[in-house]
């Protein structure tokens, strides 16, 4: 996965725009005023796109805003800028192919009980090489519809009265 695309779907997961990203970012660096938040979604977009990477401090200050885990990140700007034939033997981050969450920045799942308290879980591995054979998927996303598909809910039935 490219670092951009890795970003992307963390902001996505944390269902945050990247405009919200980008005007929250400019409040809080120092030296940086709310009007060049045009410049900081500049640089968003270009990262995202995989045109540029951002530097650490300018992760440090993402991560204040959306949870991603830096170290993948890292991780994922080497592989991209590594030389082809030494890409093979690398480590390869384990990252879900659907909301990109990794051992270190797991989705949470609210559950509640009768009683009327909740826990929060992280989620866990359910497919990937290793397992089945599939792409990786954490339990939340394994669970949940794919992007883009309709679930259609079934409404209960009232039949119609028949004339007495």
């Amino acid at each position: 996965m490219p670092p951009g695309t890795y970003l992307r779907k963390r902001r996505e997961a944390a269902g945050i725009r990247i405009g919200e990203v980008a005007r929250q970012v400019a409040l809080m660096s120092f030296g940086i005023r709310p009007y060049q938040t045009g410049q900081i979604l500049f640089e968003l977009v270009a990262a995202e796109d995989d045109r540029t990477t951002l530097s650490p401090p300018q992760t440090a200050l993402l991560q204040h805003v959306f949870p991603f885990d830096r170290t993948i990140y890292g991780q994922l700007v080497d592989l991209a800028l590594a030389d082809p034939q030494t890409l093979p033997h690398l480590p390869q981050p384990r990252i879900c192919t659907r909301c990109a969450c990794s051992w270190n920045d797991p989705c949470r799942s609210t559950i509640g009980t009768s009683d009327g308290s909740f826990f929060i879980l992280p989620c866990a591995w359910t497919s990937g090489p290793e397992i089945d054979g599939k792409e990786p998927l954490c339990s939340a996303c394994a669970h949940a519809p794919a992007p883009g598909t309709i679930t259609i809910i079934p409404t209960p039935t009232n039949p119609a009265k028949e004339p007495a």
